[in-house]
């Protein structure tokens, strides 16, 4: 099981389980648009627990390439969470 952190809010998804869709279920605060990783508007910061994340799609590289995003900065929509621990985000 994972435990997502979103400032003192969190949330226990099963490993397979899309980033966003847990966030959006548990009522963390994570903005989203379009849910495809094509608007950049559900992009969060990493602080803690990357190596329980997917790793970015062509997609995603894509937008936060135009984003200009640091190297901690994933969209949610895009992410799926695998693994046992804790993934602690910070909406951007």
């Amino acid at each position: 099981m994972i435990t997502i952190k979103v400032g003192t809010e969190e949330a226990h998804a099963v490993p397979g389980s899309r980033l966003l869709n847990v966030s959006t279920e548990h009522n963390l605060p994570v903005v989203f648009g379009c849910k495809a990783g094509r608007c950049g508007s559900c992009l969060v910061q990493v602080l803690a627990g990357s190596s329980n994340l997917s790793a970015p799609t062509a997609r995603e590289s894509r937008i936060l390439d135009v984003l200009d995003s640091e190297p901690d900065w994933r969209l949610a929509c895009q992410c799926f969470v695998f693994g046992e621990g804790d993934v602690r985000l910070r909406y951007v």
